[in-house]
């Protein structure tokens, strides 16, 4: 398929709306599957992003331990990851993607799971990634960001249960209970960010029946 675009056009203004982000949703829908209760809104149901899928993927790792595919959604792999770990387990293919992204996100993400207990196994040519479930608990050391948001995010997720700390995170962020928060409107820096030891109810209480109708694109 080709898009042929000509040349010696001249912009004009225009009012337009720009659709809710479904990757970032995703990362508040994981806190709710893990015993949240944020309430996300302003999305399309019939929106293009790839990521629109989210939903159905984290549904599918409450039920038991499916097989995603991740061809149309790589940037879901990481925040899906830490919640198959969390729950049943689950097998990824075509992940194979996730290596050209801010980091090596399936590599980044079985190193950071092992240290929650969690044995991820990576086939060979990163294709195939396989998580087990109900092997999760505290992490046995500070957490690196591997200096990728979407790890950051994803391993915040799960430390909002653990507790936790993560390190080499590209965020100026909050501690404490406005953690999760300060992850999504604050932007880069060098600050360590701390997940404080809470049952996760607690734990976000300062966001709990908020809703969240845009989502800015995460830098």
């Amino acid at each position: 398929r080709e898009i042929l675009i000509p040349g010696g056009q001249h912009y004009r203004s225009v009012d337009a709306t720009v659709e809710g982000d479904h990757s970032n949703a995703a990362f508040f829908g994981a806190l709710n599957v893990l015993g949240g209760d944020v309430i996300v809104d302003g999305l399309r149901e019939d929106s293009l992003q790839g990521d629109r899928v989210w939903k159905q993927h984290m549904d599918a790792l409450v039920e038991g331990s499916p097989t995603i595919s991740l061809a149309d959604c790589p940037d879901l792999g990481p925040v899906l990851m830490a919640v198959a770990a969390a729950k049943q387990g689950a097998v990824f293919t075509d992940a194979a993607r996730l290596k050209i992204k801010e980091s090596d996100r399936g590599a980044a993400m079985a190193e950071e799971l092992a240290a929650f207990g969690v044995s991820v196994n990576i086939s060979e040519n990163g294709n195939i990634i396989r998580i087990p479930g109900g092997m999760l608990r505290a992490p046995n050391r500070v957490l690196n960001g591997h200096n990728d948001h979407r790890i950051v995010m994803s391993l915040a997720v799960l430390c909002t249960s653990t507790g936790g700390a993560i390190t080499d995170a590209p965020l100026a962020g909050l501690e404490g209970k406005y953690a999760m928060v300060g992850l999504f409107e604050k932007g880069y820096g060098d600050l360590r960010f701390i997940a404080t030891h809470k049952p996760l109810r607690h734990h976000i209480i300062s966001v709990k029946n908020l809703r969240f109708h845009k989502f800015l694109p995460v830098r």
